[in-house]
């Protein structure tokens, strides 16, 4: 069976990692990886937020750089909710 990680990337606001926590585990995900070289998943309103996904916190994974969490997986696709300055409208 092929195993997933979601791999959040400087994650501004620790409730949305706990949001995504708990969205992981709501559909059978449990793989977090966290690239950043502060994040703590024992901030408050990220545990508040991931209800009951504070195992998925607690088997985060925190590294400091993308490419460490690039080495964990073959394959990757990515989103982001930065727009494209190149976008041709």
């Amino acid at each position: 069976m092929t195993e997933f990680k979601i791999i959040l990337v400087e994650p501004k606001y620790p409730g949305n990692v706990g949001a995504a926590a708990r969205a992981m585990k709501n559909f059978g995900f449990r793989d977090m990886v966290i690239v950043s070289d502060s994040f703590s998943v024992d901030e408050e309103d990220c545990r508040k937020m991931a209800v009951h996904a504070q195992d998925v916190l607690d088997g985060a994974i925190i590294v400091p750089k993308f490419d460490e969490a690039l080495h964990m997986v073959d394959y990757m696709a990515g989103t982001s909710s930065i727009e494209s300055r190149n976008d041709k409208r």
